[in-house]
C-alpha cells in the first residue's frame, strides 16, 4: 500500500507522465490519469535535468504548477486519478 501525503503549502505539477519518465521520474507512488502525472514541487526543484523556475520546469514536461487547493479540486473534478 502506497500512503500519499499533501502538504497544504507546497505546490503541485500535473505534466505529462512521459516526459517525467525521459528525466527519471517513476510513475510508482504517484497519482496517474490517462498520459498525466502529478508531482510535488520538490520532485522538479532537485532535478538536475531542469533547470529554471518551478513554473519554466513544469513548461519542460509539458505541465502546469497548482496550489494544493486546486490540485484536489481537479483530481475531485476529474475523477480517476489513481
Amino acid at each position: 500500500m502506497v500512503t500519499i501525503i499533501y502538504s497544504i503549502n507546497m505546490k503541485y505539477i500535473i505534466c505529462k507522465a512521459s516526459k517525467a519518465a525521459d528525466i527519471g521520474i517513476k510513475p510508482l507512488g504517484h497519482r496517474l490519469r490517462q498520459d498525466r502525472i502529478l508531482l510535488n514541487e520538490k520532485e522538479l526543484t532537485t532535478s538536475p535535468a531542469l533547470t529554471g523556475s518551478l513554473e519554466e520546469r513544469a513548461s519542460a514536461l509539458g505541465g502546469e504548477v497548482y496550489t494544493y487547493e486546486s490540485v484536489t479540486q481537479i483530481i475531485n473534478k476529474e475523477g480517476g486519478w489513481l
